[in-house]
């Protein structure tokens, strides 16, 4: 298998990001708390609809992944 080659820049960038996301680990982690949260309500709550459920587990997810990737790139000012 062929090993993919990083430029110099983008593994610094990386560095930068994960060092960025070690520093504010705190906000992550209170972010995923919350929206994880919000999914277990969303699908523990009785009288849901189930694909009212699956819509919104499936935004919070989103939102999670979303969140993370905006500490990541947008604050370090990757």
């Amino acid at each position: 298998m062929r090993r993919r080659r990083v430029s110099a820049g983008g593994a610094r960038a990386w560095d930068e990001a994960l060092a960025f996301l070690r520093a504010h680990v705190r906000s992550v982690l209170a972010a995923t708390s919350v929206l994880l949260a919000g999914i277990l309500v969303v699908n523990l709550y009785p009288g849901t609809p189930q694909w009212s459920a699956g819509f919104a587990t499936g935004f919070l997810a989103a939102t999670l992944l979303g969140f993370v990737w905006w500490m990541a790139w947008v604050p370090s000012g990757l």
